[in-house]
C-alpha cells in the first residue's frame, strides 16, 4: 500500500456525524512500524454548498476531483469531493482484518500530481484533524 492509493470502504463511518455509507477512501500516508494509516473519504454527493471546482478549498476542507465518466475504469466517474474534515485513523492490524474480510478493497491509485496537490491541501485545510498530521 502506498500513499495515494484509493480503496473502496464498505460501511465507512463518518467520524463527526456517525453516518455510515459505502465510500472511496484515499490513503494519505505510509506508516512506520505500528503507526496508523490515515484515510480521507470521498463523496459524489453535492451538499453543504460545495462547489464543483477542481482542486483545494481549504476554508470548506475539501478537495474536488473532476468526474471522468468518459474514461473506462475511472477511479472517479462522477465529480468527487474528498472530505478532509472526515479523516479517519486505522491501526495496521485493523486495516489488515478489513482487507481480509472484504470491508476494504483496493481500487487503484491517484495520479501523482493530483495526490501531491491533495497533500498540500491537507496541510492547509482548516478542519483536517491536527493530531493526524504527525503521521503524514
Amino acid at each position: 500500500m502506498n500513499p495515494g492509493d484509493v480503496f473502496f470502504w464498505k460501511r465507512f463511518t463518518f467520524p463527526k456525524e456517525g453516518n455510515v455509507s459505502d465510500k472511496p477512501a484515499i490513503l494519505l500516508n505510509a506508516p512506520k512500524d505500528h503507526d496508523p494509516f490515515i484515510f480521507v473519504p470521498g463523496t459524489s454527493q453535492a451538499y453543504r454548498g460545495r462547489k464543483e471546482v477542481a482542486g483545494c478549498n481549504t476554508r470548506e476542507s475539501y478537495y474536488f476531483i473532476q468526474g471522468q465518466a468518459q474514461v473506462k475504469n475511472a477511479l472517479f466517474p462522477k465529480g468527487t469531493w474528498i472530505l478532509l474534515d472526515c479523516a479517519v485513523m486505522i491501526l495496521p492490524s485493523n486495516l489488515q482484518a478489513c482487507l481480509s474480510n472484504g470491508m476494504v478493497s483496493p481500487m487503484g491509485a491517484l495520479d501523482k500530481k493530483v495526490f501531491s496537490s491533495l497533500l498540500i491541501c491537507v496541510w492547509t485545510a482548516s478542519d483536517f484533524e491536527q493530531g493526524y498530521k504527525i503521521f503524514l
